[in-house]
């Protein structure tokens, strides 16, 4: 990826940057993009694809918003400048250096001092695992729950990403051969969509729950339809869907139906369903409280940015649920 004199980021592929980079930078040969326009700046590399996966790759970094571009420069500098000295690329412009933020971050949390929620973090030692699968757009975004779920459940993994490597995936998805079940309304239109039908959940068992993983996307309802579109495995995977579930305290963020639950009440309740109770959720229920209060200070109005994430609670389409 790499930063343009008109402050856009090109994305493309090649087998060797420092030609291709040069190539661009003449304007001859190089690509269309930058006619009227200059190289700046090295600003994302990855390696080790072959033709198939790169350009795989590349499709779905272009498909990424401005915003889920920016943060995914932004978390991989490391990486980035890793591959740099690897591939001895130093010559080119290159982003080297982590940009300096204006306000003091927390380095727990990774949200500004100010607005730090490690005093409401509630450790809890859940039975069944949660893997978090969460969309870029998620974690630049203060209003958002699950890096509060995160840090209280002893037994969770979070991963940032849109279509994630098919391997990985698999990986974390069935590692110590627990069965993973997907929190997610049901698709009735799953085979107008061409996706592959959830298979059946299993018997429930309180004393077999630490063999399984609750599986949770973290996104707005149009962002996590696109991920389960993306990542074909976790359209089969077996469903878990709430019932009966309390009003949500989450006013914070808009919401297209009067019971739809933010990513931390929606896991919350659907624990307390796997366990059979087995386990006290209320402290955190209680710190999302504290954490709606808190952000509430910061969030004048409502609007249609603040799209409330995983409607899990039904609508006319899952009566259901």
């Amino acid at each position: 990826m790499i930063r343009t004199s008109d402050a856009q980021v090109y994305t493309g592929i090649t087998t060797d940057m420092v030609r291709r980079w040069r190539q661009h930078e003449s304007g001859k040969a190089g690509a269309r993009y930058f006619r009227g326009r200059k190289p700046v700046e090295l600003c994302y590399l990855e390696a080790g694809h072959n033709r198939a996966t790169a350009s795989q790759r590349e499709y779905a970094i272009k498909s990424l918003s401005a915003t889920a571009k920016k943060q995914l420069i932004a978390t991989q500098l490391a990486y980035t400048r890793a591959l740099i000295v690897l591939h001895q690329l130093e010559e080119l412009p290159a982003l080297m250096t982590t940009p300096t933020s204006k306000r003091p971050m927390c380095n727990t949390c990774s949200r500004p001092v100010r607005n730090c929620i490690c005093a409401l973090v509630s450790p809890i030692a859940n039975r069944v695992e949660i893997l978090i699968l969460q969309h870029p757009a998620e974690t630049t975004n203060a209003k958002n729950t699950a890096g509060l779920l995160h840090l209280s459940l002893k037994n969770s993994q979070l991963k940032i990403g849109e279509q994630f490597d098919a391997e990985d995936l698999d990986n974390w998805l069935f590692a110590e051969q627990k069965q993973p079940l997907l929190l997610y309304p049901e698709i009735p239109e799953y085979q107008a969509l061409g996706l592959t039908a959830p298979q059946m959940l299993p018997a429930q068992n309180p004393a077999a729950s630490h063999q399984l993983r609750l599986v949770i996307i973290d996104a707005t309802w149009r962002k996590s339809r696109k991920m389960i579109y993306l990542n074909r495995v976790l359209q089969s995977l077996p469903r878990v869907m709430l019932t009966e579930t309390p009003t949500s305290i989450y006013k914070i963020r808009k919401a297209h139906s009067e019971n739809q639950l933010s990513t931390l009440e929606a896991s919350c309740y659907a624990l307390q369903q796997l366990e059979q109770q087995q386990v006290d959720y209320a402290p955190l229920l209680a710190a999302m409280g504290l954490f709606v209060a808190q952000q509430s200070a910061f969030v004048p109005l409502i609007d249609d940015q603040n799209e409330l994430p995983n409607p899990f609670a039904p609508d006319e389409r899952n009566p259901h649920l």
